[in-house]
């Protein structure tokens, strides 16, 4: 048996440089062994950790456009229904703008032609007249889903005044007073997503015909009726009687020794005063 230990401790001897087997060399081996299958863990826990954290970015990131294509929703559904009553027989609706959209209308300014004509006026002077007109018409549908959200790059408003007329993206294009009815419509059409205690106007209604200032009136006054909804007020500055009729409570406001006073009036003397305001003087002030 000794005999037997000993030529295998001769062969070991001898498989190993030196012939000594160093002891020290196997402790460190095998505590690189365990730090190397610690950190194999390690990363395999980052890793899991990781796919936890991108699912909850996908999560999230699911939650938010359902929340956007909500709200743009309800606001457009709102924004369409309060601007027929603005205007019954327009139409206006709210768009994504997307790629898509911004290379239709790149294709159609390139689609557009220019003719000049030149003509002699009566002093011999070359009159020079040039007519642009474009050819096709980008599409203005509203429809839109939550897969080509990511491509949007902001929302545009389609609006026409006329009937049969298709809606246009060129607001620069509308008068004041189709501006503000636009823009009240909008305002409106939020107001009743995400509701505030409070609006302040100063005269919203200068450049509105009598009609539509109690078209807005009216509005304005189903707003603020008893509904389940938070209470809400409207404070609006204005030298025109049509929304003082449907106020609940009037202030007047007076120049005295270079102070300005407000006092609370009676709507009967806020209607009163202002029915004694010429329409010039008025024009004149704004």
């Amino acid at each position: 048996m000794n005999k037997a230990v000993k030529n295998l401790n001769v062969k070991l001897n001898n498989l190993i440089p030196g012939g000594k087997i160093n002891h020290n060399l196997l402790e460190m081996f095998e505590e690189h062994r365990q730090a190397i299958d610690n950190l194999k863990r390690e990363k395999e826990n980052q890793i899991n950790s990781a796919e936890k954290i991108y699912d909850l970015i996908r999560m999230v990131e699911r939650r938010k456009n359902e929340i956007i294509m909500r709200t743009y929703k309800q606001v457009n559904v709102n924004f369409k229904e309060i601007f027929q009553q603005f205007v019954p027989r327009g139409e206006a609706f709210l768009q994504f703008i997307t790629r898509h959209t911004e290379s239709n209308m790149q294709e159609n300014l390139s689609s557009t032609m220019e003719t000049s004509s030149s003509t002699i006026t009566s002093n011999g002077s070359t009159d020079i007249s040039i007519r642009s007109e474009i050819s096709t018409e980008p599409s203005l549908s509203s429809s839109f889903n939550s897969t080509s959200l990511e491509s949007s790059q902001g929302i545009e408003i389609l609006v026409s005044f006329e009937e049969n007329v298709e809606p246009k993206r060129d607001l620069f294009s509308l008068s004041s007073g189709q501006k503000t009815l636009v823009s009240m419509a909008f305002i409106l059409a939020l107001q009743q997503v995400d509701p505030t205690p409070f609006y302040i106007f100063d005269e919203l209604d200068q450049n509105l015909d009598p009609q539509s200032r109690k078209l807005i009136a009216n509005v304005i006054h189903t707003q603020i009726s008893p509904q389940p909804q938070p209470h809400k007020q409207f404070i609006i500055t204005t030298f025109k009687t049509q929304l003082v009729e449907h106020s609940n409570c009037c202030f007047g406001v007076k120049y005295v020794n270079g102070l300005s006073q407000v006092q609370r009036i009676s709507k009967e003397s806020a209607l009163e005063f202002l029915s004694s305001i010429p329409e010039s003087n008025i024009n004149n002030n704004n």
